[in-house]
């Protein structure tokens, strides 16, 4: 069974690419949530229930990239 290292021992390359993969994800997770509710606004009534009903969860995960993003950077900061 593989053991993991705390958190806190993270190298400065560690925290790069945390930092960098917690923007792309803000970055994909919020050009999904635009592209769901352009659809839920555009489409006919009919066909904009499903974007409608991803629209809500893209934004949390959006919410929940973006504080990850700025929590990476105070610690890039702190280290």
């Amino acid at each position: 069974m593989a053991k993991f290292a705390p958190a806190r021992n993270f190298t400065k390359g560690n925290f790069r690419m945390r930092l960098a993969l917690w923007t792309t994800f803000f970055v994909v997770s919020n050009l999904l949530g635009i592209e769901a509710f352009k659809a839920a606004v555009t489409l006919p009534s009919d066909e904009r229930l499903l974007p409608s009903l991803l629209t809500f969860p893209l934004i949390g995960l959006t919410a929940v990239s973006a504080t990850r993003v700025v929590e990476a950077w105070r610690r890039r900061d702190e280290e």
